[in-house]
């Protein structure tokens, strides 16, 4: 991808899928009482009963994603190049939410630069 750095979602899954990690993953049921879970909630359960065809055995995880730009460490003051980055992070259980075990950088590049190509590239 021109003027950045990207990693396919499916290899982030691919590589979640053989580290053996738990996930909070969607599955087809009732909403509970109370929600304590993003697969718990009403849009969860809507998100699986789109995904398909019932006679496939499907896993159905969602991602948190967000961009964000920042200076690198080690710049000289006359050239302070800004950078962009884009993450992902694949459906962590509770006790892992705020865990880096489950976040990976997908994107990355020049702040100046459009981002355009890599955001239709994730959609």
């Amino acid at each position: 991808m021109p003027n950045h750095a990207y990693v396919s979602l499916k290899e982030c899954i691919a590589d979640l899928l053989a580290h053996g990690l738990d996930f909070d993953i969607i599955h087809d049921s009732t909403v509970p009482q109370v929600v304590s879970s993003i697969s718990d909630s009403w849009q969860a359960k809507e998100i699986f009963r789109n995904a398909g065809n019932d006679e496939v055995k499907k896993l159905v995880l969602y991602i948190n994603e967000w961009s964000d730009g920042f200076k690198p460490s080690r710049s000289s003051k006359s050239n302070r190049g800004s950078c962009w980055i884009k993450t992902i992070t694949v459906a962590p259980p509770a006790l892992h939410s705020h865990g880096s075990m489950y976040t990976y950088p997908i994107a990355i590049g020049s702040d100046s630069v459009s981002h355009e190509e890599v955001e239709s590239k994730f959609a």
